[in-house]
């Protein structure tokens, strides 16, 4: 099974869940021919002459599941053309995947296509108004579920960081999951400085984040081992030296 049959298994558990009924053969042909015969995660393919045609067929298909059919396209490299076409016929948003049973069958599009460095899909979505970078809601990062884009960014090129900033990312808002719960973006990568597997993109990122107005405090100063600026911050407020937290 390659990753796009899996994804439409994942996607026809949500809509049975969601509308009570399966996809009929008409929609479920409409969304492969939206994203099918995937090669890895993240590179599929997409046949926008067949999509015409079923919708000159059955114009109702962009009503019942184009938001679906988006919501896939927009997951590959490989899947533009597809997203074009549907954001030209007024599809401005993703389906909801989000059935209530622990976010079982849950796709979040942005987070796929982010993670892979599929920018020039995102950038087409979200200059679309169909979404953005601040907040994606994805089973990754623990309950609750929604982050940045920031999240997988920290520690990966700093064009992943970039992106994300430009396109709505919050260098302020912290983390929702896992380990890093609680850490603002800065914080996060900051921790990573001075390892051998990430410092030669955290600096970069620093650097990005403190462009976007990120708070440079303490607990950042102190990560990227910057003793003249964690001197500086005492001498305006003591108290920083003791506090406690990832946070100030």
């Amino acid at each position: 099974m390659n990753d796009t049959e899996y994804l439409m298994q994942k996607m026809t558990r949500a809509f049975e869940m969601r509308e009570g009924r399966s996809f009929t053969a008409p929609e479920k042909e409409f969304l492969t021919a939206a994203a099918h015969g995937a090669t890895d995660l993240c590179h599929a393919s997409c046949d926008v002459t067949r999509m015409e045609a079923l919708l000159r067929e059955e114009p109702a298909l962009l009503e019942s599941v184009g938001t679906v059919a988006l919501a896939m396209a927009t997951s590959y490299f490989g899947t533009l053309d597809a997203v074009r076409f549907l954001l030209d016929r007024g599809i401005r948003e993703f389906y909801d995947c989000e059935t209530g049973l622990h976010r079982k069958h849950q796709h979040e599009p942005v987070t796929k296509a982010f993670y892979h460095g599929n920018f020039e899909t995102l950038r087409t979505v979200f200059e679309a108004g169909v979404s953005n970078a601040a907040v994606t809601s994805t089973s990754h990062v623990g309950w609750p579920a929604n982050t940045s884009l920031l999240f997988w960014a920290v520690g990966r090129p700093v064009e992943y960081t970039e992106f994300a900033l430009r396109y709505g990312a919050a260098p302020e808002v912290p983390f929702s999951g896992n380990g890093e719960r609680g850490n603002t973006p800065l914080q996060e990568a900051a921790s990573r400085f001075g390892s051998a597997a990430w410092t030669s993109d955290v600096a970069d990122t620093v650097s990005a984040l403190l462009g976007y107005g990120a708070n440079y405090d303490v607990f950042s100063a102190c990560g990227m081992d910057d003793l003249e600026w964690v001197r500086e911050l005492a001498a305006e407020d003591a108290a920083v030296v003791t506090l406690e937290g990832r946070r100030t």
